[in-house]
């Protein structure tokens, strides 16, 4: 069945955001293929999708007249790395991009937010909303079955969870989702004066969705031990506590933001490690690596039951960083507990033929998004000591994937102070091999033939949330050689000797 999303309009002078599936990949089979429909199982209908099994990739795109981003929550923590033969392993990445014909001319700018799945675990299940940066009253969502390799079915397989009654409604919802909205979910009690599980039957008071699970309303007794069970396998289950709302249990896990001296953090160049420091003993110090503000943030609450991931010494813990360039870590211990995001500014970090030559001792992380200076998230490098007329000169341009989206544009200066944009389709965008783009290197690279009159090459890139551009710019000057009356095919420009310049179609 082919896919089908439709869009409620939330704002009368606002349009919704449009998302769509784009691009999937079989589960035997590494090519991903953005034409053919996306295969989808019996129970999809509205903003809902059903992906089979033999799917283990797919590409939502989310495309607005304005900045948009993914809402999302993993309770669980993704696995850096997807290998298809093995089942638990799974991944999430966002990314942006922005379409423009221009730099200025903002009501003709196209946001694009992709979302894309990777893995065979059904943790992948669950709600994705696209919505305006910052305003979740101008959003989309489609609800996402992922089957992978169930059985089992139950998202929460194993789990022992809870689950409040709420006073004033005198309900409660269990959280028994599974990865296929026809599968058969059976609820049980447990009975402590016969230590026997009771089945509750679907009916006035036990209602069940599959993307929500049981919701229990005025029933006798709602307090209690409960068990899901899938499809009758009494393997495929899951445990939830229905306990009071004034039960210290029912209080949510919380972070704080608490730091009284001597407690501090920080981070080492020499050694590039990031650490932090309690009053008295090592602090708990929890980290991972996630390429995208989004994907930070929806995963920060695996934080909360996350283990000590560093190494600890006296009344200090540390990790090292290594190549990635963004992470969150928690910091936990005496007189310190805090959530920082973190990420580098730009070295430049890999060469065109895909070296590595990045210093990182040389640079310190920014720890929020108002801290980080943006003229330093861009590097703009060419490999000429000096640029003679007629010399074929590359220029590159990183950006950060942290701070930026995709779309970087080029733009030529000349002496008489005019200035021209390269049109998108000329830039070779870099991209890393493979489904899988966990090191975005968002390379751009630009190659002219230099003339006299050329005195300025510039790249903007955009920021991600806003209608922003940013900007680094390298100014030269071109020197005349021996074969200056000779005519010269530009990429982009057709030059001669009488200093004439003809646009071509390459050039808006």
């Amino acid at each position: 069945m082919a896919a089908s999303l439709f869009i409620l309009l939330t704002s009368a002078s606002v349009t919704p955001p449009l998302i769509r599936p784009t691009s999937w990949t079989a589960s035997d089979d590494f090519n991903w293929g953005s034409t053919a429909e996306v295969p989808q199982g019996p129970g999809g209908g509205r903003n809902i999708l059903v992906i089979p099994s033999t799917v283990d990739g797919l590409v939502l795109t989310c495309n607005a007249s304005y900045p948009v981003e993914w809402v999302f929550h993993h309770s669980q923590l993704p696995s850096h790395a997807v290998q298809r033969s093995s089942r638990g392993r799974w991944l999430t990445v966002v990314s942006t991009t922005r379409k423009s014909d221009s730099l200025y001319d903002e009501k003709n700018f196209e946001y694009i937010a992709d979302i894309r799945f990777m893995g065979l675990s059904n943790a992948i299940t669950g709600n994705y909303t696209c919505q305006k940066v910052g305003s979740e009253f101008v959003s989309e969502s489609v609800y996402v079955f992922w089957e992978g390799t169930s059985p089992p079915f139950l998202t929460q397989q194993g789990q022992n969870n809870t689950a409040v009654l709420d006073t004033a409604t005198n309900s409660s919802v269990l959280l028994c989702t599974v990865a296929k909205p026809d599968v058969l979910v059976a609820l049980y009690k447990f009975q402590t004066n016969g230590s026997t599980w009771t089945e509750i039957k679907k009916g006035s008071g036990v209602e069940y969705d599959s993307k929500k699970g049981f919701t229990l309303t005025n029933l006798p007794e709602m307090l209690g031990k409960y068990k899901c069970v899938a499809n009758s396998d009494e393997k495929d289950f899951t445990t939830v506590h229905v306990i009071p709302s004034n039960s210290p249990e029912a209080k949510p896990l919380e972070f704080n933001d608490l730091i009284k001296r001597p407690a501090f953090f920080g981070y080492n160049k020499q050694t590039q490690q990031l650490f932090c420091c309690s009053r008295s003993t090592a602090p708990k110090l929890m980290h991972f690596y996630c390429d995208h503000p989004v994907t930070c943030r929806m995963r920060k609450n695996a934080l909360l039951n996350m283990e000590n991931t560093s190494t600890r010494n006296s009344s200090c813990s540390s990790v090292r960083l290594f190549l990635q360039n963004a992470g969150i870590f928690r910091c936990q211990g005496d007189g310190i507990d805090i959530v920082r995001e973190y990420f580098f500014p730009m070295g430049f970090q890999f060469g065109f033929g895909g070296m590595y030559n990045r210093n990182r001792t040389a640079e310190d992380p920014y720890f929020s998004w108002k801290a980080a200076d943006p003229s330093k998230m861009i590097s703009l490098r060419y490999w000429a000591k000096k640029i003679y007329v007629g010399q074929n000169i590359t220029f590159g341009c990183q950006v950060s994937s942290y701070y930026f989206s995709r779309g970087v544009r080029w733009a030529i200066g000349w002496k008489n102070g005019s200035h021209i944009l390269v049109k998108e389709a000329l830039v070779n965008d870099t991209r890393t091999s493979g489904p899988v783009q966990w090191f975005r290197r968002n390379i751009n690279s630009l190659v002219v033939t230099a003339d006299l009159n050329l005195t300025t090459i510039g790249c903007y890139a955009p920021v991600w949330n806003t209608s922003e551009w940013k900007s680094q710019n390298v100014t030269f000057a071109v020197l005349r050689n021996l074969h200056s009356d000779l005519k010269f095919i530009f990429p982009f420009l057709e030059l001669s000797n009488f200093g004439r310049v003809k646009v071509l179609n390459n050039i808006i």
